[in-house]
């Protein structure tokens, strides 16, 4: 079965709040297109580009150019056929995230994202593709900066664990003159979607500790040492759902941790048997 994380691609799309868009104060762009996003969703853009075969879906980044600091500070999907406009070609987005980081937001910086993949990361004209392998790279790291409520700084939609790992590449403003320096201590306010343990526990009286896509069980993998460890995946992302009362059979399932990133590679996440037929159709392309 075809899905979305085959049929889709990625794509780099460029920001210069020097050049781009010609108003007074261009840096209240970001702020802008934040607050329409927070109230409605989404925000509707177009934008320069070189990239006619864009097609509705398609994954976009967006990566500051200009004056520090500069990274990758929005996210969005393609929302209708390319066009042109003044004899420009230009590519329509719906964007669902974007981080102001004139206010501290957090965002992928340059160094994070040279670690990720010998790409152009700085391209002339927006469109640039990002390879697959590395597409799904950013969107882990992205989804730990900022998970699915577009706050500044949140738990992730995934387990605290996951979200932990997916941060270890994410720095907040310029990096440090001193390559390799770690440790440093700094405060953030932090938003935190609570959990409640007897839905999990509950949860797991049912279904047991292996994985129910790919029916990984670490106890047997590791020994004592990770018996019973396993993530619960949300099916209905709380943090978009405010307090409810989840049915912690239907509505919430085991997982390992990497079939709980992939799960949340896309919003709202992929059900339990979209995972399975994906790693079916996958086992049978090798």
């Amino acid at each position: 079965m075809e899905n979305e994380l085959t049929e889709h691609r990625t794509f780099l799309y460029t920001w210069n709040p020097r050049k781009w868009p010609p108003i007074p104060n261009p840096l209240s762009f970001a702020t802008d297109v934040k607050d329409e996003i927070l109230k409605q969703g989404t925000s509707e853009h177009t934008w320069r580009s070189g990239r006619k075969d864009v097609t509705i879906g398609d994954r976009v980044f967006i990566r500051r150019l200009g004056p520090s600091p500069t990274g990758i500070i929005a996210s969005g999907r393609i929302s209708g056929p390319s066009d042109e406009n003044d004899g420009q070609l230009i590519n329509r987005m719906s964007l669902d995230t974007f981080q102001d980081i004139e206010a501290g937001d957090l965002y992928i910086n340059d160094d994070d994202l040279k670690r990720l993949g010998d790409i152009n990361w700085s391209p002339q004209r927006g469109g640039v593709e990002i390879p697959r392998e590395i597409a799904l790279k950013l969107e882990h790291i992205w989804e730990g900066i900022v998970g699915d409520s577009h706050l500044a700084v949140k738990i992730s939609e995934f387990d605290q664990e996951l979200a932990t790992a997916a941060n270890e590449l994410v720095q907040q403003g310029e990096p440090t003159e001193l390559a390799g320096l770690e440790g440093g201590r700094r405060s953030v306010t932090v938003t935190r979607v609570e959990r409640n343990s007897v839905n999990r526990q509950a949860c797991l009286n049912h279904w047991g500790y292996k994985c129910r896509v790919c029916d990984f069980d670490f106890g047997k993998t590791f020994g004592s040492v990770a018996e019973e460890f396993i993530h619960v995946h949300h099916h209905n992302l709380v943090a978009v759902s405010g307090e409810i009362i989840p049915d912690p059979i239907n509505d919430m399932s085991p997982l390992c941790p990497n079939c709980h990133a992939v799960a949340h590679l896309k919003r709202p996440p992929y059900r339990i048997e979209e995972l399975k037929a994906m790693r079916e159709s996958s086992k049978l392309r090798s």
